[in-house]
């Protein structure tokens, strides 16, 4: 299929995935929109806290409940992070309530097919598992919870917030990107070839539609990650439908060069970008490679590359 051609078809089926989860959804009521948040960046510059170790008495690697209070009351002790601002807005809307049952099952299609709005349900121990994902946000403790897909069952995933602005200007209850670990207690567990999801709530985008069409277009030029859309359930309540990014990992280097070796440029979030000479001679570029404890990183002047 011609680029132009394969690229009409990705837009068609995008926004036919679109217009199925609005029907889907139709006088129901659904999370989403984004918080009022200032200019500045609050979480530029903080460091995460690496906590996991110090409250996982039973050293299985994920917190348990009873665990996970006494790493929340360590939480609560650390310097407090703005939120949006502006006036605090009423609280969404509850969704509609869903099961397994209550949605289409697909079969053996890919993780990240455009053409199938796959329903993701998670189900979290307790009901305060957004207060638990906010406590953790700039931790290194990821929340446990188990999700269906399909009628399969994948124990013991683990959840967090991700993302900067999706967050920071976003309130607490209404729809905040996740990040899903599959392989969170299971190193060997996958959700169709792949260890880790990337949810995003397209806080600013109306459409949903940026992120997908541009790596669609993207792909014909250069690798880039792949894209769709899927429907998330969080303890029976829909949360709508969230874009699904692939993780930039060694699974996407597998994929995309049939290998796992190679560089990947990591840079830290910033508004104003990541990547900057640290000094005026632009040719003094220098390396410097390091072990760590489960990959090789080479460091370019503050400029981190990992495989």
């Amino acid at each position: 299929m011609k680029a132009s051609t394969r690229r009409v078809a990705a837009c068609a089926a995008c926004l036919a995935v679109i217009l199925v989860a609005n029907t889907y959804s139709a006088g129901a009521p659904q999370r989403g929109g984004r918080g009022r948040g200032g200019a500045a960046n609050p979480t530029a510059g903080l460091a995460e806290l690496k906590i996991l170790d110090r409250f996982d008495t039973n050293e299985d690697g994920m917190l348990d409940a009873e665990e996970r209070v006494a790493a929340r009351e360590f939480m609560a002790t650390q310097p407090t992070r703005r939120g949006p601002g502006g006036d605090t807005p009423s609280p969404p809307e509850s969704g509609r309530r869903l099961t397994p049952d209550d949605v289409t099952r697909y079969g053996d299609e890919l993780l990240y097919d455009m053409s199938v709005l796959l329903p993701l349900f998670f189900e979290f121990e307790g009901e305060d598992w957004e207060d638990e994902l906010g406590a953790f946000r700039y931790s290194d403790v990821e929340v446990p919870a188990t999700l269906t897909v399909d009628g399969e069952t994948y124990e013991d995933v683990g959840l967090s917030y991700r993302g900067a602005s999706s967050y920071f200007t976003v309130w607490p209850g209404f729809k905040r990107s996740l990040n899903v670990s599959i392989d969170a207690l299971d190193a060997d567990q996958r959700l169709r070839g792949h260890r880790t999801l990337n949810l995003l709530n397209a806080h600013t985008d109306p459409t949903f539609l940026r992120s997908v069409l541009f790596y669609e277009v993207a792909r014909d030029y250069l690798p880039a990650p792949r894209a769709n859309f899927v429907r998330v359930v969080i303890n029976g309540e829909s949360w709508g439908v969230y874009v699904s990014a692939e993780q930039f990992n060694s699974d996407f280097v597998r994929d995309a060069f049939d290998t796992k070796g190679g560089a990947r440029w990591k840079v830290k979030g910033n508004p104003r970008g990541g990547v900057a000479w640290s000094t005026s001679a632009k040719t003094s570029l220098t390396t410097r490679p390091c072990t760590t404890s489960n990959r090789r990183t080479t460091v370019i002047r503050g400029t981190t590359l990992s495989n």
